[in-house]
């Protein structure tokens, strides 16, 4: 048999590092260009090598198998025979073995399997000591643990799980100094005896981030454990959630690369961090008449994009069109509307503000208008309101009254207690619990929450105090699929 290599090539580098990690199915890095296919060619051409018949004494034959990248295979059960030998495994390096009929990590190179043979009446054993020391102390006690194991040349051993790991680290297999065998992984036996140690890896913090941008609901960061030189997933793209806003890939600040959702990432000898590519989402902006969904006028849009407000393209007998509605802002056809985002689920719609024939109004317009400044990792947004009232003379059709302040009566889900229950007093309620010292009842930011908002915002019958229910039953109001936000009445 040949010598184990003390060299480690690319595949078998490769293949050490996704054994230590997950054992099957990894790859890594977003930027690797990878085959459509690979082959896995069985050598046997060696001298006097042959392939026997089955039990039942039909030819047989091991056959190249083809396969995916990044995919495992079952090894051959069929065992070719030699005289004067054993049959004992297959390697493609002369390090790793693999038995019949086990499964095997293919990766993005062709193989090619070659058998190992046991010469028979070899009695000469090898000894494989694993080795747990520390500052050049032996544990002889914890050795006790993973006994050594006795084998001759071209046979292999199991390596055990047992870790040994000290604080900071984690334990990935064992190793020889330059090969990394990870927990039941099998490893040849050459013509020497062989220590090994725990294959110690330092543990790192992988940490994700929103960057500095606003709209964020819920959580705005996160961090992991995770060991050197340790293949990982990163984070799905809804990790974070953002108002208007979807993530498109992670920017990694530790070594400037971008990097897809969900892909591996062998995580270096440093802390990382991670912040979301955010990318605007397209909205259809429904505006309602409110005479039949038919009547509907619906305009295209990104978040941060302006759209032009469309006409009303219908009259309603005994009225007069006095514009869009979308909460507390009113805008007239031809004017532009900056699409500010909703919350995940979320459409975006305005409704149409009829006036009484001949009745006296008195309008008032609220624009937000937005500049919006995107770099490839974060967007910076800035808001400025100005306000415009137009009068006649008296009443319109509905009314809508906007309070300020500390209130009285509870109007159920009114959290921003502004006289209206909509989507921005579920966003509220999301903000204060994710940054409770900017929008808490005692925040810095001037429309936190308020004592009397938390009274309005408790919503959710079955938990004293606000929680993600509580914002979320805003929304399935705002949705029609609750009736009221009333716990008398749901009772």
């Amino acid at each position: 048999m040949k010598s184990i290599a003390k060299t480690i090539t690319s595949l078998t580098a490769a293949a050490v590092m996704t054994f230590c990690s997950a054992n099957i199915g990894m790859s890594f890095g977003a930027d690797t260009e990878t085959k459509d296919k690979c082959i896995v060619h069985y050598d046997i051409s060696g001298e006097g090598i042959f392939i026997p018949d089955d039990e039942d004494g039909n030819p047989q034959s091991i056959e190249d198998e083809e396969t995916s990248p990044n995919s495992s295979i079952f090894i051959t059960d069929i065992e070719p025979e030699r005289d004067g030998y054993y049959f004992s495994c297959w390697t493609y390096d002369d390090v790793f073995a693999y038995t019949a009929g086990s499964v095997m990590q293919v990766f993005d190179d062709d193989i090619t399997l070659h058998p190992v043979w046991v010469e028979k009446g070899d009695t000469t054993v090898h000894k494989i000591t694993f080795r747990v020391e520390y500052d050049g102390v032996i544990d002889t006690a914890a050795e006790k643990a993973v006994p050594p194991q006795k084998q001759v040349a071209g046979r292999y051993v199991t390596i055990p799980h047992t870790s040994f790991a000290p604080d900071g680290y984690k334990q990935r297999g064992w190793t020889d100094g330059i090969h990394e065998f990870p927990g039941d992984s099998k490893m040849l036996v050459g013509n020497e005896d062989i220590i090994l140690r725990p294959n110690l890896k330092k543990i790192y913090m992988l940490r994700y981030s929103v960057g500095d941008v606003d709209g964020i609901i819920g959580t705005t960061s996160q961090e992991y454990e995770n060991a050197e030189t340790v293949a990982t997933n990163l984070q799905a793209a809804d990790r974070f959630s953002r108002i208007g806003y979807e993530i498109k890939s992670w920017h990694c600040v530790t070594d400037g690369k971008d990097y897809e959702p969900n892909a591996y990432y062998v995580m270096p000898s440093s802390d990382v961090l991670m912040v979301p590519n955010w990318e605007p989402i397209r909205y259809v902006v429904v505006f309602r008449p409110g005479t039949g969904t038919k009547d509907n006028i619906k305009v295209p849009g990104y978040t941060g994009s302006e759209i032009t407000v469309p006409e009303c393209t219908v009259t309603k007998d005994g009225f007069t069109f006095g514009g869009w509605q979308i909460d507390d802002t009113i805008v007239q056809p031809g004017e532009q509307y900056t699409i500010k985002g909703a919350a995940p689920g979320l459409g975006i719609s305005f409704n149409a503000v009829w006036n009484a024939a001949g009745s006296e109004v008195t309008t008032s317009t609220t624009t937000t208008v937005t500049t919006t400044t995107t770099t490839s990792s974060e967007t910076t947004t800035t808001s400025s309101e100005t306000t415009s009232t137009t009068s006649t003379t008296s009443d319109t059709t509905t009314t809508t009254s906007t309070t300020s302040g500390s209130v009285s009566e509870i109007v159920y889900g009114d959290s921003n207690c502004d006289g209206t229950v909509e989507l921005a007093d579920a966003i509220l309620l999301m903000q204060s619990m994710a940054n409770p010292n900017k929008y808490g009842t005692k925040g810095s930011d001037e429309k936190h929450l308020t004592d009397q908002g938390v009274i309005n915002g408790d919503v959710d019958s079955s938990v004293v105090g606000i929680t993600a229910n509580d914002a979320l039953m805003i929304q399935e109001f705002l949705l029609h699929k609750i009736n009221t936000l009333t716990p008398a009445a749901k009772a």
